[in-house]
């Protein structure tokens, strides 16, 4: 049977996520965006960048896209994500509850959704991968609570309800961030977790087990990053994790899960998004620029074992369907 990419024509007909199951399985790279339509626009059955309201029209979000230079040093399209620095009103928002890119994880062209419409999409193993230009002038914010939304938050129907995933920086010394990850077990309230299973040696916080989100050494730099997180297999089973990658290499996980829970309406995810709003905010204006993006339903479809510079940006073009 002739093969498009990753995914079998069969597949493709009889659509990929149903239902949670074990018993299902998933293609691997299921959309890729480098923004080369200079919007959100691009699509498929599977995924629609979107910031609020029905997703029939894909891509209303406002986020910018700017021609930067990427990875390779060739100019790419790059979604900004912009915090101002903060005023002297540190109790208002408005200067740092800003940048936020949402997306929905979807089963066919055709399905229709609010932002927070119950879905019946569930993927019970999700991948995002991307390059992350950080600043150069990268410093976690003086303010309290010190949590930035960080690299990736995913759930399914109630936002951050049993199964959901979300990776937040916290503010640590010398201005840098640890990481931490939200996460329930067995629908039980966990909290947000700071001292993850692994830790590769240098993103190790000292002697204490917490981890570094970002390193003064990728300051100014070109990141690839890739988040998987996966639902336990029932509610026995220890078979959950997240796991975080940067440069094909797992730096960061939280492993030996069990975040199985027994509604079917909130288990696996259908959305998510990068970055995020309601951050304690930088104290000087700080720019991240993203490119590159990949969903995968696992780590080799995300590109993790494969990483490799996005394309060169090429005149922006008409949206189209691709499977890939």
């Amino acid at each position: 049977m002739k093969k498009h990419g990753h995914i079998s024509l069969l597949s493709m007909l009889a659509g990929v996520v149903l239902a949670v199951s074990p018993a299902i399985s998933f293609a691997n790279l299921l959309f890729e965006d480098n923004f080369a339509t200079d919007d959100l626009s691009k699509h498929n059955a599977y995924f629609r960048w979107r910031a609020s309201g029905a997703i029939t029209s894909p891509g209303e979000g406002a986020s910018v896209i700017d021609q930067v230079s990427g990875p390779s040093g060739s100019p790419v399209n790059a979604v900004r994500f912009q915090y101002k620095a903060l005023n002297s009103d540190l109790s208002g928002g408005g200067s740092y509850w800003i940048a936020e890119l949402r997306f929905h994880l979807t089963s066919s062209l055709n399905e229709q959704r609010t932002q927070n419409g119950v879905s019946s999409t569930a993927y019970p193993e999700v991948w995002v991968s991307y390059w992350l230009r950080v600043p150069d002038n990268y410093a976690h914010g003086p303010v309290d609570p010190s949590n930035n939304k960080g690299f990736v938050t995913l759930w399914k129907n109630e936002y951050m309800g049993p199964v959901g995933a979300a990776i937040d920086w916290w503010r640590t010394g010398s201005s840098g961030s640890r990481i931490g990850a939200w996460a329930k077990e067995n629908g039980v309230e966990q909290g947000n977790r700071d001292m993850p299973t692994f830790v590769r040696a240098d993103h190790r916080v000292d002697s204490s087990g917490q981890a570094y989100a970002i390193l003064p050494s990728e300051r100014g730099q070109w990141v690839h990053v890739a988040v998987g997180a996966k639902i336990s297999t029932n509610s026995t089973s220890r078979n959950g994790f997240i796991q975080i990658y940067k440069n094909g290499e797992k730096v960061v996980a939280w492993e030996n899960l069990n975040n199985w829970n027994s509604d079917p309406s909130l288990q696996g995810f259908d959305r998510g998004y990068l970055f995020g709003w309601a951050n304690s905010g930088y104290s000087a204006d700080t720019t991240f620029y993203l490119t590159g993006f990949k969903f995968a339903t696992s780590a080799a479809g995300a590109g993790v074992g494969s990483v490799s510079a996005p394309a060169v940006v090429s005149p922006p073009a008409a949206p189209v369907l691709r499977v890939n």
